[in-house]
């Protein structure tokens, strides 16, 4: 890094250049910097990302729209069992 600039107007970041290129577009969370007397400074940036969820891709490639579902597509409703837990019936 040779060249920073880091501009703030009334609390609001405005410019944040590093070697000449602009990240202003980029969703900026969080930046630090440091610097230590006899070395390089340091810049940290945390760009958010846009998070998307999984794709439900069954019914994309699904025959028979009304289908019904699996038992394995149904949520169970007690939950996952812990190890060594059985369901004795006497």
């Amino acid at each position: 890094m040779k060249g920073f600039k880091i501009e703030y107007i009334d609390g609001a970041l405005v410019a944040l250049e590093i070697d000449g290129q602009s990240l202003i577009d980029k969703a900026i969370q969080a930046l630090s910097f440091t610097h230590v007397q006899g070395s390089r400074p340091v810049l940290t940036t945390t760009i958010a990302e846009e998070v998307t969820g999984p794709q439900d891709t069954r019914s994309e490639h699904s025959e028979d729209p009304q289908s019904t579902p699996t038992e394995s597509d149904t949520p169970h409703p007690q939950g996952r069992r812990k190890r060594g837990q059985r369901n004795w019936r006497l």
